[in-house]
């Protein structure tokens, strides 16, 4: 009798959680604290769910691994998971599959458990307060969503809801450019939401991509006016003015590259992309004030060749000769030195300068004078490349799983002895880290071919605009030798001139900020003829 009662006692205790103290603290006598209390109440519920599912009375293995989810000792009951439940059909049910991945995620896995919650072929069986935890610490925001490999259907939508569907499939489907799947994805998003606005944006760029310009334009104009939109006003003007311009509105361009704001990450590229519009114009003196300051040494390395063969076709535009030949000078000890580094960083990124700057994209925004002499050592729109900074923070996550499932490994031997599934999960996210690795350095590989490239061809260019200026001089002196003194003389002028500049006597060659982008010039007489 009295071991009856002595199991019953025991039992009562462990299968009644939110209605009894610690079983240790009864058998000493002792009350737990108020906060231990409170924190076993919240995970009693978890505990009752999970054996309400079972259909038989919980083993020894069991009992030890509900007394650590009622501790919330996330990592120990995970390790206990597979000696508790790896003989049983439990295991391998959608509760059993959405109860390991809960685990995984609260101990740190959190990719490997969204897939393994995702893994269950029938969601709906999952049970509700499961999926509330999961909801609860897998917020909309977190980068597991981003990482995760999932297959969505629409029972996944039913419990994580439409918003989170569409922000996790929107950017993919993107790129994919798959106007009919994003144009069914706005039909199902509400008006006036965040997830609307989201999926739009993705619209309105599959639509630039698939050459329907006016149809982006509708979609940019609404988001514009959007306080929802899901990116910033200076990408949303940046995108406007080149969807202008690619449809030859270059005044229109013009105004839109102008609103643009000068600490904007985009400001560069603005003023790049102004000044051929003003070429395409037919105003090279306007292109020339822009290339003032996209030439300055502040900017060094952060504009590319392309700004320096702008300045010379604007030269040449107005027959300033003096002024080609020594932005073709220019050229050479700027670029020279800088594509040969790079031609060396296409073809191996993994130097510590490249390295760095990955680790630090993980956790803060690097801006380009944080980099100091490292600059020049590397792809000149490293720190503003979104996918970069995507593929970084990836990287970073994954390793850190990798890092988890390493622990957990050295701590599972001494806690339940060797478990195969904790080595061959180190492993799977040790090579799924390297993966990640390769496919950020490949990235920054890629970035500097393209820069290198582009070099190559901007010097080609460069060429072009030299026999160009050799061919005119030549025929202007041509045609003085042969007029005389009474012939005809092509006379270029310029000057430049800039308001708001700031110039202190100590020092008289220091630029601010407020100088530069505020350049102008005046051309009196240009490619005129002059008798």
């Amino acid at each position: 009798m009295r071991i009856f009662l002595l199991n019953a006692a025991l039992t009562a205790a462990l299968i009644s959680p939110a209605y009894a103290d610690d079983l240790e603290s009864l058998l000493s006598g002792e009350k737990t604290s108020g906060t231990t209390a409170a924190a076993a109440r919240e995970q009693s519920f978890l505990v009752d769910t999970i054996r309400s599912l079972q259909d038989s009375r919980p083993t020894p293995e069991q009992n030890v691994f509900f007394r650590q989810l009622e501790a919330a000792a996330w990592d120990k009951a995970l390790i206990q998971f597979q000696p508790a439940f790896g003989n049983t059909s439990f295991a391998m049910t959608p509760n059993g599959r959405a109860l390991l991945g809960l685990l995984q995620f609260k101990s740190g896995l959190t990719t490997t458990g969204l897939e393994t919650l995702f893994s269950t072929s029938e969601p709906k069986k999952v049970h509700f307060h499961l999926l509330s935890l999961f909801r609860e610490a897998a917020t909309e925001n977190h980068l597991a969503w981003r990482i995760a490999t999932l297959s969505w259907n629409e029972s996944w939508t039913e419990i994580f809801g439409l918003g989170l569907e569409l922000k996790a499939r929107s950017g993919q489907v993107h790129h994919k450019q798959n106007l009919e799947e994003l144009k069914a994805m706005a039909l199902r998003a509400p008006t006036q939401s965040p997830e609307r606005a989201l999926v739009d944006w993705n619209l309105a760029l599959a639509y630039s991509l698939n050459d329907q310009a006016d149809q982006a334009a509708k979609i940019m104009a609404a988001l514009q006016k959007n306080k929802l939109s899901p990116v910033s006003e200076d990408l949303l003007n940046l995108t406007a003015a080149r969807l202008l311009y690619q449809n030859g509105y270059f005044d229109a361009a013009v105004k839109y590259y102008g609103k643009i704001k000068k600490g904007s990450d985009y400001w560069l590229d603005a003023q790049e992309e102004s000044a051929w519009a003003y070429i395409r114009k037919g105003e090279a003196q306007n292109a020339l004030a822009v290339t003032e300051t996209l030439v300055n040494p502040i900017f060094k390395g952060q504009v590319g060749a392309e700004s320096y063969f702008l300045r010379a076709l604007s030269q040449l535009k107005i027959c300033d000769y003096p002024g080609v030949v020594k932005s073709l000078q220019a050229f050479s000890p700027q670029f020279k030195v800088r594509s040969e580094t790079l031609k060396k960083l296409s073809e191996d990124a993994s130097t510590p300068a490249v390295l760095k700057v990955m680790t630090d994209l993980r956790t803060k925004t690097v801006k380009w004078e944080d980099l100091g002499a490292d600059s020049q050592k590397l792809p000149r729109m490293m720190t503003r490349d979104r996918r970069l900074v995507e593929l970084s923070r990836i990287q970073g996550d994954i390793e850190r799983e990798a890092q988890v499932a390493e622990t957990l490994y050295a701590t599972s031997l001494g806690q339940t002895g060797l478990q195969a599934s904790f080595e061959t999960l180190k492993q799977q996210l040790m090579t799924r880290a390297q993966t990640a690795k390769s496919a950020t350095l490949s990235h920054v590989q890629k970035m500097a071919k393209t820069e290198v490239e582009e070099i190559s061809r901007i010097l080609a260019k460069m060429h072009i605009v030299e026999a160009e200026v050799i061919q005119q001089t030549a025929l202007a002196d041509k045609l003085a030798k042969a007029k005389g003194d009474g012939g005809f003389v092509k006379v270029g002028t310029t000057g430049s001139a800039a308001k708001d500049v700031l110039r202190f006597p100590a020092d008289p060659k220091e630029v601010w900020f407020d100088e530069v982008g505020n350049y102008q010039v005046n051309v009196q007489k240009a490619c005129q003829v002059k008798r």
